[in-house]
């Protein structure tokens, strides 16, 4: 009896400890803005990375920036010029044991030809009232795609803090109920299967 007393006591104590160590573990997010990267880190239900260490690595491993987040997490590191051109891997690191990854991969936009072009002298011929509309269509195609770009970010970084959001209270208390429940019915299960003393 003592030691099922003790399974009881020490099975709860297990699952509490595991939770407390899934709330130390590190999400980051963060996007390509023009010549820096922006971001934001935390530990989960909102408490922000407080004055921990960004860096920025290219896709060989080389670091090319870092900085720190500020009081609400948040952070704003410069690129070197033409930094932003290939993916990158960024790395917040929030005490020994606590680091988040995030890796980003940049969009990269042809550039769109325009017709009647002379190829022999790099000037317009003649252009049309068509032709005359291109940099403005491509202005508005730059814009449309940045736009999409910030919605498309916002969702990410919305199914991030989705996916990596760890149990809360309600279920720490259900599981403990099944755990009692499962104890109550091995210890009843356990009296009917013990001879009775007289």
């Amino acid at each position: 009896m003592k030691k099922i007393l003790a399974l009881i006591l020490v099975i709860p104590a297990i699952l509490f400890t595991s939770t407390d160590s899934l709330s130390h573990r590190v999400n980051v997010y963060a996007v390509l803005a023009h010549d820096s990267v922006e971001g934001e880190g935390d530990f989960g239900k909102g408490r922000p990375c407080k004055s921990c260490e960004v860096i920025v690595y290219d896709e060989g491993g080389k670091e090319i920036s870092r900085g720190k987040t500020d009081e609400e997490g948040k952070f704003r590191i410069p690129l070197p010029k033409g930094g932003g051109q290939n993916p990158l891997r960024v790395v917040l690191e929030a005490g020994p044991g606590h680091k988040g990854e995030w890796e980003i991969v940049p969009h990269k936009s042809e550039p769109m030809a325009i017709e009647g072009e002379s190829q022999k002298e790099g000037r317009p011929s003649h252009l049309s009232s068509q032709e005359a509309r291109a940099p403005l269509e491509r202005e508005i195609r730059e814009i449309v795609r940045e736009e999409v770009q910030n919605g498309i970010n916002s969702l990410a970084k919305e199914i991030v803090s989705l996916r990596q959001t760890g149990p809360n209270f309600r279920d720490i208390i259900g599981g403990l109920g099944y755990i009692v429940g499962i104890a109550g019915i091995f210890l009843y299960i356990k009296a009917k299967a013990s001879p009775k003393k007289d």
